[in-house]
């Protein structure tokens, strides 16, 4: 069986570190049931993926493909084959896209058929590292992404997306509350695909403690609104689109007359002036004026990034003052269609 290294995505549903883990795409065409459709498609197409780490047995999840998913692009099923693909990774070489697959038939009554991957690829890593040289992309897949680059562009996403804050660790917190909460999960189950040794350890690390049950309609003997409760606990409820992704000019520019950077820029300024001066530089002459150009770049940048920071964070309380002063001077707290709709 052909084994291409993978680094876990957080999904809350195992624990994997980069390079301890190794995906198991073993791909099969399994029709689950007794019948394929008219395009000779099996209909219960699925990727299996096992994710293993060295001091634990390897858990396997069925990946099945969700027809007509709203979302392509979030969805697992089509995210690992684009990476095969992609990366020609198939040992058929009839196999070259989507269509291929679609004309596959389960024949003779066996219940699946495998799709083999090339041994060369074996070494391949789900989540590879990208380099840009120059404005060339390159893909090297045989080494991983660093988790740190996928923690930034994971962060870069949900900006795009409209979240204040999101980073890798809340696919796992979500995973597990759903899972905690779901009636078709038990906590052995759970556990096992949390790799935790216990419920404590959800309960003690993972449960949240905003509580979305409604306890209110309980203690009075009312039909608890669990839409209502859904809608004031889930993240998507911070999105909003609005909120800056990057500084004005104005913003930038304040940041130069802040004094801890005016300090740093004078140090160096003086030294490279003394420096100037003098006839004979030695070697940790240089090196100090090189230190105090890195503090003068360090500092802007951390000073930016505070001040970005801060305004983010700052955006929903102001964001929402302006909201309720234009729909109220406007006469109504709905103020376009899409939201009326929404309601």
């Amino acid at each position: 069986m052909t084994t291409v290294k993978g680094w876990q995505n957080d999904a809350g549903l195992s624990d994997a570190d980069v390079g301890d883990s190794t995906t198991d795409p073993d791909i099969e065409t399994d029709n689950t049931s007794s019948d394929s459709d008219s395009d000779g498609y099996a209909e219960g197409t699925k990727t299996q993926i096992a994710f293993i780490k060295n001091r634990w047995e390897s858990n396997t999840f069925i990946i099945p493909e969700i027809i007509h998913d709203p979302s392509l692009m979030l969805s697992p099923h089509e995210f690992l084959l684009g990476i095969l693909f992609d990366d020609d990774a198939f040992r058929a070489p009839a196999i070259r896209s989507r269509d291929d697959l679609r004309k596959l038939w389960l024949e003779d009554g066996r219940q699946q058929l495998q799709l083999p991957l090339k041994h060369e690829k074996a070494d391949h890593y789900v989540f590879c590292k990208v380099v840009a040289t120059r404005g060339v992309i390159q893909i090297v897949r045989d080494q991983p992404i660093s988790s740190t680059a996928l923690g930034k562009q994971y962060q870069t996403f949900g900006e795009i997306a409209g979240f204040p804050n999101l980073y890798t660790h809340c696919n796992r917190y979500g995973g597990g509350t759903i899972l905690n909460q779901s009636r078709l999960v038990s906590d052995a189950q759970q556990n096992l695909i949390m790799k935790h040794a216990s419920t404590r350890t959800f309960l003690n690390h993972y449960l949240p403690r905003r509580i979305g049950t409604d306890m209110q309609a309980l203690m009075r003997g009312l039909e608890p609104d669990t839409a209502m409760m859904r809608a004031v606990t889930r993240m998507g409820r911070w999105v909003d689109t609005r909120r800056p992704r990057e500084l004005t000019d104005a913003q930038k520019a304040s940041v130069e007359t802040m004094p801890e950077l005016q300090d740093a820029i004078h140090k160096r300024d003086r030294f490279a002036l003394s420096l100037k001066q003098s006839r004979k530089k030695s070697r940790t002459e240089l090196d100090r004026h090189e230190q105090l150009k890195r503090d003068v770049i360090n500092t802007r940048s951390r000073l930016l990034y505070n001040l970005r920071k801060r305004v983010r964070e700052e955006f929903d309380s102001s964001q929402a003052v302006e909201d309720i002063q234009r729909q109220l001077a406007a006469g109504t707290a709905v103020h376009d269609d899409k939201t009326k709709e929404r309601l």
